[in-house]
C-alpha cells in the first residue's frame, strides 16, 4: 500500500485511535540525544539508574541544572566539556525530571513563594 506523502516526505495520515497517546509525534533524534546523555550519566557512573527520582531532590536542583545547560547553548556551547552530550539534552532531561516530580513529588517542591504570589509574572503578555 503506497500513500500520499506531506511537505516533510512523511506518509500522510491514516488515523490514529482516538485517546491514544501519540508517542510517534516525539522528535526522534532529540530523544535519542537525551537518552545517551542519561545513558553516559549512568554508565560514567555520575548518577544512578532513576536517581532523578529515588535521591529526592529538591525541584529547583532540576530547574538549576536545566537554565545552566540552556545558558550554555545559548552562549555558543554545543556540548557539555563534562560529559560530550548536547548541552539541550541534559536540559531537556532535567525538564523531563521535573514534568514527573511535578505530578509525583510536590514534597520535593522547593520553589520560593514569592514567585509564585507574582501574579504579574505569570500573566505577562509576551
Amino acid at each position: 500500500m503506497n500513500r500520499e506523502r506531506d511537505k516533510y516526505g512523511m506518509k500522510k495520515n491514516i488515523g490514529h485511535p482516538k485517546g491514544k497517546v501519540r508517542y510517534d509525534l516525539l522528535p526522534p533524534n532529540a530523544l535519542e540525544e537525551i537518552a545517551l546523555t542519561l545513558q553516559y550519566a549512568v554508565e560514567s557512573g555520575k548518577y544512578g539508574e532513576w536517581s532523578w527520582m529515588t535521591e529526592k531532590r529538591p525541584w529547583t536542583y532540576y530547574f538549576s541544572s536545566a537554565l545552566r545547560h540552556m545558558w550554555k547553548w545559548f552562549c555558543n556551547e554545543r556540548n557539555d566539556s563534562e560529559t560530550d552530550r548536547h548541552h539541550l539534552a541534559h536540559a531537556a532531561a532535567r525538564l523531563m525530571f521535573l514534568i514527573e516530580h511535578d505530578k509525583l513529588t510536590p514534597d520535593l517542591d522547593d520553589r520560593p513563594h514569592i514567585v509564585a504570589k507574582r501574579k504579574d509574572l505569570i500573566n505577562a503578555k509576551n
